[in-house]
């Protein structure tokens, strides 16, 4: 075998070895994906058994008991109920005030509701003072929304967490399917 076919070969492996690889990668992305039918089907057969400020503060105290508080600090969140129709934001945390802010009518379902109010609580645990703040905000600036790392990092977290914590309202009885 000469110099050119060991190159040859050298590089055609560490080519297959990535196309494999991200094959992999997209696959398993692909199977948990919210868009696959069964989950679609599966997340929209339940109902509220109690108003939707209940359900939120509940989800809150799931994240309490699972994600803990941040240290040195044994308060939790306030929560801003808005029933106004927002297209930009499904929630928010507001780090001057300690308050987490959901918009209810952005939301398509309560599968949705429950990570959107887990992914603000992970900024609650995150975003402590006004330094925090600054630099997420300098951060936000410089790469935006969908690259920042702590946004990142509280998607990842509420859809880690989105379906036990469902399932577990569901057996506190403040869920019933359809």
């Amino acid at each position: 075998m000469s110099i050119s076919d060991e190159t040859f070969w050298t590089y055609w492996s560490i080519y297959m070895g990535t196309i494999f690889l991200i094959w992999i990668f997209k696959k398993d992305k692909d199977d948990k994906s919210p868009s696959d039918k069964q989950y679609k089907a599966w997340r929209s057969q339940f109902l509220l058994k109690t108003n939707k400020t209940a359900y939120i503060r509940a989800v809150v105290y799931w994240c309490v008991q699972n994600l803990g508080v941040p240290k040195g600090n044994n308060k939790i969140p306030g929560i801003v109920v808005r029933y106004v129709k927002q297209d930009k934001f499904l929630g928010l945390y507001c780090s001057a005030r300690k308050e987490i802010i959901i918009y209810i009518k952005a939301h398509d379902d309560l599968l949705q509701l429950t990570n959107t109010v887990i992914h603000e609580y992970d900024h609650f645990l995150r975003i402590r003072n006004v330094n925090d703040q600054k630099n997420y905000n300098k951060v936000l600036n410089e790469i935006g929304y969908d690259k920042h790392p702590l946004e990142i990092y509280a998607r990842e977290t509420a859809d880690k967490h989105e379906l036990s914590c469902f399932r577990e309202m569901a057996e506190r009885g403040l869920l019933f399917r359809k």
